[in-house]
């Protein structure tokens, strides 16, 4: 998809159609990085943030046997 850049005060920005903003899921605030004069934009909400700190929990909760295999 093709987007001009629009003249914003004295600045210029780009206004992204409601549909593209839907199918990305984008909240109020978006994370925009900059590599190799490529510009990628993401939702800045984390889905399911807390799941890493989740399964760091239940991975020391969880015991494996001597041969390496999980013990159900």
């Amino acid at each position: 998809m093709k987007l001009s850049l629009v003249r914003i005060g004295n600045s210029q920005g780009l206004r992204l159609p409601r549909t593209l903003i839907k199918e990305c899921a984008f909240g109020p605030t978006v994370d925009v990085t900059v590599k190799n004069k490529v510009m990628t934009i993401r939702s800045a909400e984390k889905i399911r943030e807390e799941w890493d700190d989740y399964v760091i929990t239940e991975k020391k909760q969880e015991e494996i046997n001597s041969s390496g295999e999980w013990e159900w």
